[in-house]
């Protein structure tokens, strides 16, 4: 993602790619919208494609990692790493449910993390 949008590599899916800045927000990435007369099939492997999810995976950073421009990928992997290292991974386990997520993706751990921080919320069972 640092790489394409920073246009420092080839992107086979750059016209997927329009980034925008918002002075709240941030630079966020707009996501394509899904032929609405195209068979079922079809949108859902266009919905799981790299094409589509890319764009979701880095509007769900932390917006000083998205504003990352025109240093060097070190300095933008350097950003992401710090945030990955906040970001919890909790693969679904079967039988297991004291802290288990409904997803395990970054969007949505994020998501997760972000309400736990405003709500006070760890997430995890009731604490008796």
């Amino acid at each position: 993602m640092g790489k394409g949008l920073g246009k420092q590599v080839p992107d086979p899916t750059s016209s997927a790619l329009k980034a925008h800045l918002n002075e709240r927000t941030g630079r966020k990435c707009s996501r394509r919208t899904l032929p609405s007369k195209a068979p079922g099939r079809c949108k859902t492997l266009l919905a799981a494609s790299l094409a589509h999810e890319r764009p979701k995976i880095f509007n769900s950073l932390h917006k000083n990692v998205r504003n990352i421009t025109g240093g060097s990928v070190n300095t933008f992997r350097y950003g992401l790493d710090k945030i990955l290292q906040t970001v919890p991974d909790e693969p679904p386990v079967p039988g297991y449910t004291a802290k288990c997520r409904t997803s395990n993706t970054i969007p949505d751990q994020v998501a997760l993390l972000d309400r736990d921080a405003r709500t006070g919320s760890s997430g995890g069972p009731p604490r008796l």
